[in-house]
């Protein structure tokens, strides 16, 4: 596992911190792995890195919060966490997270566009995003003209 492509996170932070590691060259105590991905590690990496997400994580796992606010991410949590069915389709995903890899542009404005894209993959409404994501770049109007892929 330590030396083969893996997606490293951490095992308690406020939300999930993780990066691709392609080369197999990295390992670390207090880190948890994701390894033997049956999906692009950039489609993994915008779905654990988004909103949806970190709400979903909460939802299960509040009650596990420690002092601060940080929650444990380890690996019977991460095991119970589902990739939507239809991330596989969205191939933007991975050409917005590579942008983010390598440094190309802005992380916070392929992030916003990372989880437009997952509030349409999952089909929520605007009232849902807006409990996901109180804070929401996104107008009711631009959310209900955009196209669902």
């Amino acid at each position: 596992m330590y030396n083969s492509p893996k997606i490293i996170v951490s095992k308690m932070s406020l939300s999930i911190e993780g990066f691709w590691d392609k080369k197999g060259e990295y390992s670390s105590i207090n880190t948890n792995c994701l390894y033997s991905i049956n999906i692009a590690p950039q489609l993994l990496l915008g779905w654990i890195h988004s909103k949806l997400f970190h709400y979903i994580y909460e939802c299960y796992f509040e009650g596990l919060k420690m002092s601060g606010g940080y929650l444990p991410f380890s690996a019977p949590y991460l095991s119970c966490m589902c990739i939507p069915t239809d991330l596989v389709k969205c191939t933007i995903i991975i050409e917005l997270v590579d942008e983010i890899i390598n440094g190309n542009k802005s992380i916070q404005e392929n992030m916003n566009l990372i989880n437009l894209y997952l509030y349409k993959i999952c089909d929520l409404t605007y009232d849902e995003i807006l409990i996901v994501d109180p804070k929401t770049f996104i107008t009711r109007v631009e959310y209900e003209a955009t196209d669902r892929t």
